[in-house]
């Protein structure tokens, strides 16, 4: 039965490059020419690459009937372009979109036909497949750019765009950017980055996409379950096993709506600076980094001229890195030796002496905690200008 099934002529589907890949693998694979035609009788693919833009008359009556149709040597004399064989035609989702054929004697041609018909449209479903994919991919990255670049008064109809795609975006979200150092040796999305993320963020809310080869973004849905760090950091450890370079991740703060995204995105990238400059481990969540993402906040110019103020000639007593971090860990584990020591990984009676010449260099009682804390500020917006 044909009666449900029409021609298809401007279907788009069976392009010129997906026809000559069929046509030129298959010739190649039964030893025998291969010719694909659109549903107005052009060659778009042939193992005979002379063949390729020419009419195939014999076409027009397949594409018509949807019917084989076989021809000898004698009456394919009587056609335009037709050489002895087998024309099939190709059905997708109920269109005939083109037509098969198979030049060769009719005891060749006829073990193959239907084999090679069920290929090419096997291989035609596939390739729709493909590129519906990577054409909801493209729309995606379309949107989650507009939404990273929010402009309230050109919000560029993102709220609709994201519904047709089942996302709400009255929720709460938290922008997750994961950089890496290098691309995946496969550019697919199979062996990407994109899809480990993917499986790690896989609520249907969860909105992720790829930026460039080195920057993947996801729009995490927020909810009362906590972003693990033990999860993020497992994620990272899996990218680098694909990427084969350094996969660092970084967390922005929490977006209530689509006007909150573009922030959220920028606390990441900040969270990622931050992390980056700091030596910290990843992943850096900005949650965790307000103290810095303030201090970053204040103008460089006045930045400098307050660490000259709060330093003074501190820097002048011997390693200042590690003078820095003495003041940062001291400060950080609440003023308590046993815990700062463990934390620099030295004796207690080594930070005894540090600390002793830090408050005879800088007149600073241990007992003067609020100088301290300025001291400590001082101290981590210079490891952030390094």
């Amino acid at each position: 039965m044909t009666a449900d099934l029409a021609p298809a002529p401007d279907s788009g589907i069976l392009t010129p490059a997906l026809a000559q890949e069929i046509a030129g693998d298959t010739s190649a694979i039964i030893g025998l020419n291969i010719i694909i035609t659109d549903a107005d009788g052009t060659v778009i693919g042939s193992g005979d690459l002379t063949r390729v833009g020419s009419f195939h008359e014999a076409s027009l009556s397949v594409v018509a009937s949807q019917r084989v149709e076989s021809h000898t040597a004698e009456e394919a004399a009587k056609l335009t372009g037709v050489r002895p064989g087998m024309t099939l035609p190709i059905i997708h989702e109920g269109a005939v979109v083109g037509t098969v054929g198979i030049t060769g004697t009719p005891s060749q041609v006829t073990r193959f036909g239907q084999v090679v018909k069920r290929q090419t449209e096997i291989l035609l479903e596939q390739a729709v497949v493909v590129r519906t994919r990577m054409t909801r991919e493209r729309v995606l990255e379309s949107l989650l750019r507009d939404l990273l670049n929010y402009d309230p008064e050109h919000p560029a109809d993102v709220t609709s765009r994201a519904r047709d795609f089942g996302f709400d975006l009255r929720l709460p979200r938290q922008a997750v950017v994961v950089q890496v150092g290098a691309s995946p040796t496969l550019g697919s999305v199979s062996s990407s980055p994109l899809r480990l993320m993917r499986e790690t963020f896989h609520n249907p809310q969860d909105l992720s996409c790829s930026l460039s080869p080195f920057r993947h973004v996801v729009l995490r849905r927020h909810s009362s379950t906590s972003l693990s760090r033990d999860d993020l950091s497992d994620l990272a450890a899996r990218i680098d096993d694909v990427v084969g370079g350094t996969c660092r991740i970084g967390v922005g703060g929490v977006a209530d709506d689509e006007q909150g995204i573009a922030t959220s995105y920028a606390e990441a990238l900040t969270a990622l600076n931050i992390g980056s400059s700091m030596g910290l481990a990843t992943p850096y969540d900005i949650a965790n980094l307000r103290t810095e993402q303030l201090l970053l906040a204040i103008p460089p110019g006045l930045r400098d001229r307050v660490k000259a103020q709060s330093m003074g000639t501190l820097v002048s007593i011997g390693d200042w890195p590690l003078t820095r971090s003495t003041v940062i860990a001291w400060v950080e584990s609440g003023f308590v030796l046993v815990a700062a020591a463990a934390s620099l990984g030295i004796h207690r009676n080594t930070l005894v002496y540090r600390l002793g010449r830090i408050s005879e260099q800088m007149s600073l009682p241990a007992s003067d905690r609020k100088r301290w804390l300025a001291l400590y500020l001082t101290c981590v917006a210079d490891a952030l200008d390094v």
